[in-house]
């Protein structure tokens, strides 16, 4: 249970949490953010074992969800702190629209980069949880 206190689960964990979080300041009205599942322990299961009925299995998060849900992600940020150029120090209107056009890209950019870092973080968490399982279950041991 120390490797869950200090290690690799607790780090994913609250890396996860801090995501959701942020999405959540992010989330504009009227739209309701959505409820991200933990990334769970070194015990927690993947799927829900044979013989759950579907009320048993729909009141826990498996480590399954986790995993649909964060290979799906896309942020509700807008990025609109990143920009090539200062809208209003531009000429003329036809300059402060290129001006503009030119920041959407950027942010459209760092946004689809944002996205899949998030997305690759996800996706190694699921081989390096694979690994970590595999490797306690080995030694016997709590990594």
């Amino acid at each position: 249970m120390l490797a869950d206190v200090q290690g690799f689960f607790s780090v994913y964990r609250s890396l996860f949490a801090l995501l959701a979080s942020d999405e959540a300041l992010h989330t504009s009205e009227p739209h309701v953010p959505l409820t991200y599942p933990s990334f769970g322990y070194s015990e927690s299961p993947y799927t829900p074992p044979t013989g759950m009925s579907k009320a048993q299995k729909d009141a826990r998060t498996w480590t399954r969800d986790f995993y649909v849900v964060w290979s799906e992600f896309a942020t509700e940020k807008r990025f609109e702190w990143v920009g090539k150029w200062d809208v209003e120090r531009g000429d003329d209107r036809g300059m402060r629209r290129i001006m503009e056009k030119e920041n959407k890209r950027v942010r459209e950019e760092y946004r689809k980069e944002y996205i899949d870092t998030v997305r690759v973080s996800g996706l190694l968490g699921v081989e390096l949880t694979s690994a970590t399982r595999t490797l306690r279950s080995q030694s016997g041991s709590s990594i």
